[in-house]
């Protein structure tokens, strides 16, 4: 996973990158090694981490970076979070972003998967009404 995120980051050509979730730091240190100026976003004070904040409410002024790079980070927030996450990613950059560079896409998926969860719970509730 680490190689595939440089490997992103790399193949958009841009010199500022800002990494939401910085983990163990591997991948914000070896970019970091190849040049490019990086910052990293936790809300883990412990990571030591250049900006402390949450995905939720970023306080980096629009367009500060020219890739973002969010990885492993989404999947831990409600459904009803995702949106807000995305567009405070988004507002962060002019370009591009890795892990999510087609939004509509994300969003399709999002949205499909959600509808799968209500109906497992409308099944769910039928069942147990059947039950009683």
């Amino acid at each position: 996973s680490y190689g595939l995120q440089i490997r992103e980051v790399l193949k958009l050509g841009h010199k500022s990158v800002l990494v939401v979730g910085k983990g163990n730091g591997i991948v914000p240190v070896y970019l970091k090694m190849l040049g490019l100026n990086v910052k990293t976003l936790d809300n883990d004070v412990t990571l030591n981490p250049d900006i402390t904040a949450s995905v939720l409410d970023m306080p980096i002024d629009d367009d500060s970076f020219d890739a973002v790079l969010c990885a492993q980070v989404l999947e831990h927030l409600p459904y009803d979070e995702f949106n807000k996450a995305l567009s405070e990613i988004k507002s962060t950059n002019g370009t591009s972003t890795p892990s999510n560079s087609n939004m509509s896409d994300v969003e399709k998926a999002l949205a499909a998967d959600k509808e799968r969860n209500q109906n497992r719970e409308a099944l769910s509730k039928a069942l147990q009404d059947v039950r009683n």
